[in-house]
């Protein structure tokens, strides 16, 4: 269970459609202004592709606990590096 009593596996699932509606809106205003570099979308897609297939794998592996365990680890460093690359920023 997740901070607000949310299974780790609706909290997975649900994820990725915010992620996908996000990117959906987002995609469609550089589309509208002309400014995708195609080279840079692909590599991110083959990547993206890549690394759900691999996370197929490994979620079969791990239990759903230690999953959200790896999760959380995840959005912290990540979190930790948007906060040291913008630190300059806020000054």
């Amino acid at each position: 269970m997740l901070l607000l009593a949310v299974p780790i596996t609706l909290a997975v699932g649900t994820s990725p459609l915010v992620i996908a509606l996000t990117s959906s809106a987002a995609l469609a205003a550089h589309l509208a202004t002309g400014s995708v570099d195609w080279a840079i979308a692909s590599a991110f897609a083959v990547s993206a592709i890549a690394g759900a297939l691999a996370g197929r794998r490994l979620s079969a592996t791990i239990k759903p606990q230690r999953l959200g365990q790896l999760f959380a680890l995840l959005l912290v460093a990540v979190a930790v590096l948007l906060v040291a690359k913008n630190a300059g920023a806020a000054v």
